[in-house]
């Protein structure tokens, strides 16, 4: 898998992953494009560094974050059942796609909502794919903007206050003013049919 996606990068992109993967592993913020929108990226597994993405973003609500994985593979390691429609789900969808689970293991407490529910994407770009692979952990991928505010639709509409904030700013796709959106919402209803929160 990581020789298929290496051959993808050039030197300078495959060098900046490993320093990317080294903040992060390090308990460090890193502000990163992503398979959606750019985003504030730690280790889910760091309570310490999930609580300082919280307080970058002015976070005040119990809604959660959203965290990334590269497989599904990887996701089994943080999700109490996966149940086999999200499996099927996940094989074949093609777009970015956040899965609400009910409950979670081996993640930070402070990524969950309030119901202990949480959210995880398996994500589809290749970047991110091998940030994830290089440091072996899932991470967390919010939004970078201020609790409340739209999403940055590219790197041209982060707020200045939210990069000086961060650890280590992504130098690829920050030439991109293609603008993006966020991914679709999916949860599993009580009588297992796939309940699309946002499409």
């Amino acid at each position: 898998m990581k020789d298929k996606i290496v051959q993808k990068f050039m030197f300078s992109e495959r060098e900046e992953i490993k320093l990317i993967a080294s903040f992060i592993e390090k308990g460090g913020i890193v502000l990163a494009p992503t398979d959606t929108v750019w985003a504030l990226c730690c280790d889910a597994t760091n309570p310490l560094a999930v609580e300082r993405i919280k307080e970058i973003k002015r976070k005040v609500n119990n809604s959660g974050l959203v965290v990334v994985v590269e497989s599904i593979e990887m996701l089994k390691n943080y999700v109490s059942v996966l149940h086999p429609r999200l499996e099927t789900l996940l094989t074949y969808h093609k777009r970015p796609m956040n899965v609400i689970y009910p409950e979670y293991k081996n993640l930070a407490p402070s990524v969950a909502a309030e119901d202990q529910s949480i959210a995880i994407r398996v994500t589809i770009n290749e970047f991110l794919k091998e940030i994830i692979w290089e440091c072996g952990i899932p991470i967390v991928a919010s939004s970078a903007n201020f609790s409340g505010m739209g999403s940055p639709e590219n790197f041209s509409y982060i707020n200045p206050q939210i990069i000086s904030s961060v650890d280590y700013v992504v130098k690829y796709r920050q030439m991109d003013n293609s603008k993006q959106s966020g991914a679709s919402i999916v949860r599993l209803s009580t009588n297992t049919e796939l309940d699309f929160i946002r499409q």
